[in-house]
């Protein structure tokens, strides 16, 4: 059995590794930013051969945001995947408590509970919403962890509504209820 400072040692550690491969893909985005924009541009163009300029650049815009969101998206749950263990969950509270402001290990933390935990994250989830409302792609990120949440599991109506409420998800049965139908 291993003691909690080493569990604790080793899960900073795998979700570090984690967000920094979550920063170089950001930063990879951010600085190749121009010369991405070309090449996306103009294969939707050789895809699409009657589109107005206009049109390919908001979609080139589109893509691009696609596709760093779907990046980030697939680190964090890949993060979650990897790490997360209810039977962790006091080493968890410890490494999220001392990376406190790390915006990156509160998103971890809010998959890693989605995904494992019995219990729902409500103050988790509405503290980082509260925290990202001005951060449209962190905010995105928790947008779309809770969407995919509320579609999967069976979860009760009051916290579908609410849930659809604060991150404006449009929110029908759950898939129980889908099932029954």
């Amino acid at each position: 059995m291993l003691r909690a400072e080493v569990k604790g040692r080793i899960a900073l550690a795998c979700n570090g590794l984690g967000l920094r491969v979550l920063n170089v893909v950001i930063a990879a985005a951010r600085t190749n930013l121009e010369a991405l924009r070309v090449y996306f541009s103009q294969l939707i163009r050789e895809q699409r051969a009657m589109i107005t300029e206009q049109e390919l650049a908001k979609d080139t815009d589109d893509f691009m945001l696609w596709l760093t969101t779907a990046s980030a998206y697939g680190i964090v749950k890949r993060i979650s995947t990897a790490t997360g263990a209810q039977e962790l969950r006091e080493t968890y509270k410890n490494i999220v408590g001392a990376a406190r402001g790390n915006l990156g290990m509160a998103l971890v933390d809010v998959s890693i509970k989605l995904d494992h935990f019995s219990a729902f994250p409500d103050r988790e989830i509405d503290d980082l919403r509260k925290w990202t409302r001005k951060n449209w792609f962190v905010f995105g990120l928790l947008r779309q962890l809770i969407a995919d949440y509320v579609y999967v599991y069976d979860v009760p109506r009051e916290r579908r509504q609410t849930l659809g409420k604060w991150f404006d998800i449009q929110v029908g049965p759950s898939p129980g209820q889908r099932l029954l139908k």
